[in-house]
């Protein structure tokens, strides 16, 4: 959105609107990808910490 003389207004609605949406929806995006990655984290650490190694992979792995 261009005004025909407006070098300030620009400004003013960059520094104002624009920038801190563009702060504000980085922001969000992290902390949307790490609540959806928050179980998943969760299961495999569960799973990791009571997995029980049964003698086939015993095996493979000696």
């Amino acid at each position: 959105m261009k005004f025909r003389n407006g070098g300030p207004v620009n400004r003013l609605l960059f520094y104002c609107v624009k920038l801190p949406g563009i702060y504000f929806l980085m922001v969000a995006g992290i902390l949307f990808e790490f609540i959806i990655q928050l179980p998943f984290i969760i299961i495999c650490s569960l799973e990791n910490l009571f997995h029980t190694r049964t003698d086939s992979e015993e095996k493979i792995t000696s």
